[in-house]
């Protein structure tokens, strides 16, 4: 009996251990950006609340990796709190569709090798409130964050321990 119950709780930890490390294969940041001196984006602070300033003054988004991985496929879909009152950009050529979530825009799957960036930012027309981003590699949802847009942040900091990923 004892032996049975060993074996039972070795497996169930085992199951744990996997899951954990899958849930790891894909790391995720979240934040505002900035040029490295290769040229490439990096988050330089990790945020959950944004305040509203315009694209060309801010860029924030999303810096992700997959261990092991040398090329994968990835998508980001963006559910806005409300349509934006002006389309501009990709925004244009995608569309969008009001869903339960929000005004939900699909990005392009795209090919990676070993990582990549989600650029973003915010255009005039773009309403403020809830935001949430889903991340999928190869077709199977990997991260979802969510975040806020408000006219001022009072303490970017202290946002980034009251709101989830």
């Amino acid at each position: 009996m004892v032996i049975a119950i060993v074996a039972v709780a070795t497996v169930a930890l085992f199951a744990l251990c996997i899951l954990i490390y899958r849930r790891s294969e894909v790391q995720v940041q979240f934040g505002i950006l900035a040029k490295g001196a290769d040229g490439g984006d990096y988050v330089i602070r990790e945020v959950r609340e944004l305040p509203f300033v315009l694209r060309d003054k801010m860029r924030f988004g999303l810096v992700f990796t997959k261990r092991g991985a040398r090329e994968f496929m990835a998508q980001v879909v963006h559910y806005l709190p409300e349509r934006p009152r002006i389309l501009r950009g990709s925004i244009q050529e995608v569309g969008g569709v009001q869903t339960a979530r929000g005004y939900e825009i699909a990005g392009p799957i795209l090919k990676y090798v070993q990582g990549g960036v989600r650029v973003l930012g915010l255009n005039e027309g773009d309403p403020l409130g809830r935001y949430e981003l889903d991340l999928f590699i190869d077709g199977r949802l990997a991260k979802t964050v969510r975040y806020g847009v408000v006219s001022k942040v009072a303490d970017t900091e202290g946002s980034n321990e009251t709101c989830d990923t």
